[in-house]
């Protein structure tokens, strides 16, 4: 007999992992920016910094939503397709910002 809960093993896995992973990395570039000589503007952080972590948190839900047991191919792929909407209007705010 199977755990109630089995079929989202290798769902807590990725998820706990990677959000671990991504802590990690946030430590590392706090540590890296109050190093620096020159402080970054506030401007250049949301132009260049803020993508990188959004980068991310976008693969780990992606990976997240694949990994979850849908009863159907349906929910995913509507989860999917808004992920991949919000990522092209969040790419069109962070090339805006590049620019400036």
């Amino acid at each position: 007999m199977n755990p109630p809960l089995s079929e989202w093993q290798s769902f807590y896995v990725i998820v706990g992992s990677s959000g671990a992973a991504l802590i990690g990395i946030q430590f590392v570039v706090m540590t890296l920016i109050a190093n620096m000589r020159e402080r970054p503007t506030a401007d250049s952080l949301s132009a260049f910094g803020t993508p990188t972590v959004v980068h991310l948190a976008g693969a780990l839900l992606v990976s997240a939503t694949m990994s979850a047991p849908w009863p159907s191919l349906f929910p995913p792929s509507v989860a999917l397709v808004i992920c991949g909407l919000g990522g092209l209007a969040y790419g069109t705010v962070v090339i805006h910002r590049a620019r400036r």
